[in-house]
């Protein structure tokens, strides 16, 4: 008898000739390796089960603690069929893994925050969700943005937002600040993904043209001031170009 896990596949490496070296993102949060032997054959029993942001079962074995895990059976319980009708939902759950891996050392949502896209891809509004991991990244690092009041005075009525200095200003505080946004679209979007829950977003749509606007801020402010570079990028801006945010069915 193994070990049984329940997660979901977020890596496959092929490995030899017929067998693959796969991570499993556990419910637990935390990530486990484990080989897959002739998961590449023909009438190979587990293969469906291994495929990219499958949700399932897997019971994994090992001789001691500390030696490497090999997969003893696998049991599918769920896999978005939707991702074999268009690319973007491929480019969208790639770029939700990469955002889970930046995370995993810091984060305690990150199980829930893949799972949820997976189960839910073809209701979601994409570009909100995307804006959602960039709470997540601004969370782990301590910068969230102060939507409530002026970030400079703590006033309560507001002007603009502001990415230096991070947050609302009112009137007084922003002429002292530059690159200042006025939009009011702009800043009730910002206030709504800042304020926002994972359980809630499904209840919001934001503005196709102001999403995209505040996604192309965001990744120029994580890079510029966290250091922070998504490989995925440009295929993801790419695919949500001028296009609605939610994904062609």
């Amino acid at each position: 008898m193994g070990d049984l896990y329940r997660g979901i596949i977020t890596k496959v490496v092929p490995y030899k000739e017929n067998d693959a070296i796969v991570t499993l993102l556990v419910d637990n949060n935390s990530f486990v390796s484990f080989k897959a032997r002739g998961v590449f054959k023909i009438n190979s029993k587990n293969a469906s089960s291994l495929q990219l942001y499958t949700i399932g079962e897997y019971t994994l074995e090992s001789k001691t603690d500390y030696s490497n895990k090999t997969l003893s059976s696998a049991s599918k319980i769920y896999f978005p069929l939707c991702i074999y009708d268009d690319l973007k939902y491929s480019i969208f759950l790639n770029f939700i893994v990469e955002i889970v891996n930046i995370l995993k050392d810091e984060n305690d949502d990150i199980y829930l925050l893949l799972e949820y896209a997976i189960r839910n891809i073809e209701e979601l509004d994409i570009n909100t969700y995307i804006l959602m991991c960039f709470k997540y990244i601004l969370k782990n690092n301590g910068v969230l943005f102060e939507v409530d009041e002026c970030v400079s005075c703590g006033r309560k009525s507001i002007e603009v937002f502001n990415y230096n200095t991070g947050g609302f200003l009112c009137k007084k505080c922003m002429s002292t600040s530059k690159s200042n946004i006025d939009n009011l679209l702009y800043l009730k979007s910002i206030r709504i993904i800042m304020k926002s829950s994972l359980d809630k977003i499904s209840l919001f749509k934001i503005d196709y043209a102001i999403s995209y606007k505040i996604i192309i801020d965001l990744f120029k402010y994580i890079e510029n001031n966290l250091g922070i570079f998504i490989k995925s990028k440009e295929m993801l801006l790419l695919s949500i170009h001028n296009t609605d945010s939610r994904l062609t069915r």
